[in-house]
């Protein structure tokens, strides 16, 4: 793992034979301030991060191969947990390798109840045909991603983006008993851009494949 800070070029040479396969990611300092300030850190300076060559990492590794997957996937429908992804990404990296302080601000403690709850719920389920990220869902409880995101599943007892998966896999059985449509179309209706993504999400919530769902 090599962690860097912005501003200077870097460069890195590796010497292992055969070819090798990394990922890098850019994080923009206002993006990860934002969500920094969301969630109560303080700091002088922008993103103070520290160079960090060589550092075996499991939780970084493992937030990071989750994004490359949802990437390799390129589906609308995990836009959401791309976004929870990108925040725990950046609050990882405060925690290990920054000196920022952290501390919850009393004003930050928001909770998701009544008609906020309401009204994110209702804005979900008015759009599973269409890309649902955090920031779009979040907007309408009026809280920053970050408090959405924790807010929702106290609430709730579920992440919003099991929520988002678990409303278009139940739409996509009301829409496979009630009506003759391909699968492949029932896919989009519900948010997926590829049917084989629709077929594993559905079996992985449901137990059965949409086709034996629907002969059932």
């Amino acid at each position: 793992m090599i962690v860097t800070p912005r501003g200077d070029e870097k460069e890195w040479r590796t010497y292992e034979p055969g070819n090798c396969q990394f990922v890098v990611i850019n994080l923009d300092t206002r993006f990860c301030e934002r969500v920094l300030g969301e969630s109560g850190f303080r700091s002088q300076e922008p993103f103070p991060l520290k160079d960090e060559f060589g550092r075996r990492d499991f939780c970084l590794e493992e937030v990071i191969r989750s994004l490359l997957a949802e990437h390799r996937a390129n589906e609308i429908a995990n836009s959401v947990y791309v976004g929870l992804l990108t925040r725990q990404l950046v609050l990882q990296l405060a925690c290990r390798y920054s000196a920022i302080k952290g501390g919850r601000r009393e004003g930050n403690r928001q909770k998701l109840k009544g008609s906020k709850l309401d009204r994110a719920v209702e804005y979900i389920n008015a759009n599973l045909a269409n890309a649902l990220t955090l920031e779009a869902i979040a907007k309408q409880a009026a809280l920053s991603p970050t408090h959405f995101a924790r807010a929702f599943r106290n609430a709730l007892g579920v992440t919003p983006h099991r929520y988002v998966l678990e409303r278009r896999i139940e739409r996509a059985q009301f829409l496979l008993k009630a009506s003759g449509a391909p699968i492949s179309e029932i896919s989009y209706e519900v948010g997926f851009s590829n049917h084989s993504h629709f077929s594993k999400a559905f079996q992985r919530l449901t137990g059965t494949t949409p086709g034996h769902y629907r002969a059932a």
